[in-house]
């Protein structure tokens, strides 16, 4: 299914004790900052995402907000039939799980590479960056 081997230099094992007893593993993604990858026993695969977001709201003041977006990565299932929900296909294989999380990853590396700025509003005051430009 996936070729990627898991860099374990590239990810840091951020779980927490309750987390680890209920199955689950979170890791920081150390080359795509803001980017956390959460593995659960059951078979599902999830990246979060925090984003700071800076606006100015009068002359010299910015306001600051911290935005987190998460969604399920694993692959979606074929369709099935009307009234039939399409879900996601469960990764039951932790080695799977985790090349699922390292091909992720690598292709949010490509596409931040050529990003510095998420968006901007149209009225221009204000900017949508990744964590890795501004640390929170």
């Amino acid at each position: 299914m996936f070729s990627n081997i898991f860099n374990t230099t590239q990810f840091i094992d951020v779980s927490t004790d309750k987390q680890r007893s209920a199955g689950t593993t979170v890791f920081q993604d150390l080359q795509n900052p803001g980017d956390y990858y959460m593995e659960t026993a059951s078979g599902h695969v999830y990246r979060t995402n925090k984003q700071t977001v800076i606006s100015q709201t009068n002359g010299c003041l910015f306001d600051v907000n911290h935005q987190t977006t998460q969604y399920c990565i694993n692959l979606r299932n074929r369709y099935q039939g009307k009234n039939k929900p399409m879900g996601y296909s469960l990764i039951l294989d932790r080695n799977r799980r985790l090349g699922r999380i390292q091909y992720i990853s690598n292709k949010r590396s490509r596409l931040n590479n050529t990003m510095t700025i998420s968006s901007i509003s149209t009225n221009n005051d204000g900017i949508v960056t990744s964590s890795k430009y501004f640390p929170g």
